[in-house]
């Protein structure tokens, strides 16, 4: 499946394993319910709801260019390892990988805005790839709570740990 925009406002959908809404004219991808190791989002999603992937096995979710927002709690307590934000993202919800088991993140727009708490609980957390300068992460990281020692990787190429 390509797009999900051929849905009227208001309406649910389930395809496949996810469950969609559209309201205001956005889709929101409202929760995935499988149980494949790699997860491509369709285009289309612009908002990803609070908990979509919480509790779920998947491995990897790959986010297309288009997704907005992604919600509070977001990949809660679940077993994703990699998450590639595209540029479009322009909000990380509370908490969105609390608990999870996440270790490699990709942020693909340095303007992007975090949260609070986004990684606590993230033990398995090794790696951030920033597409932004030191300082463009130190004004959005600012403030964070974190419970792992992770390096990120700025667009420059120089890396910093954080214990």
């Amino acid at each position: 499946m390509k797009s999900v925009l051929f849905m009227s406002d208001g309406k649910k959908l389930r395809i496949g394993d996810f469950f969609y809404k559209k309201e205001r004219g956005e889709v929101t991808l409202v929760r995935y319910a499988g149980h494949k190791s790699r997860v491509t989002v369709p285009e289309g999603v612009a908002l990803i709801a609070d908990e979509c992937f919480s509790d779920v096995k998947t491995k990897e979710v790959v986010l297309p260019e288009g997704v907005r927002e992604i919600g509070r709690r977001a990949f809660y307590c679940s077993a994703v390892k990699k998450v590639s934000l595209p540029a479009s993202v322009k909000t990380v919800g509370s908490g969105a990988f609390d608990c999870s088991g996440i270790e490699s993140l990709s942020i693909n727009n340095p303007n992007v805005f975090f949260y609070p708490e986004i990684f606590d609980h993230a033990y398995d957390l090794k790696e951030i790839s920033f597409a932004g300068t030191i300082d463009e992460w130190e004004k959005i990281f600012e403030g964070q709570t974190y419970s792992a020692t992770f390096s990120v990787r700025f667009s420059d190429g120089t890396t910093k740990t954080y214990q």
